[in-house]
């Protein structure tokens, strides 16, 4: 549902920062549900804050791929239909407001 939310935030705007603010954004929110669903259902850690840092700390190495992935991903899909209703199906064209 966090990920809708920013997405319908998207609706209108072409803007590129707030399209790639969108995509950190919805990165870390996946960190941090992922994150602290893993630890309470997984007794690798201990159910304390200590345990807590330590998940995180140990997702670290695969929130960097995921934040680079859904960054250029993000562009290139966002990019294409910038290009594409510029070029080809004028009718999905963003109205920018003046």
């Amino acid at each position: 549902m966090v990920s809708v939310w920013i997405g319908t935030r998207l609706r209108d705007t072409e803007n590129p920062l707030a399209i790639g603010g969108a995509a950190i954004v919805g990165s870390v929110q996946f960190f941090l549900i992922t994150n602290s669903a893993w630890l309470a259902a997984s007794n690798l850690y201990p159910h304390t804050l200590q345990g807590m840092l330590q998940c995180y700390a140990a997702g670290i190495p695969f929130f960097w791929r995921t934040l680079a992935s859904d960054v250029v991903y993000s562009g290139v899909l966002f990019g294409l239909h910038a290009w594409l209703s510029r070029t080809v199906a004028r009718s999905e064209r963003i109205a920018v407001p003046a």
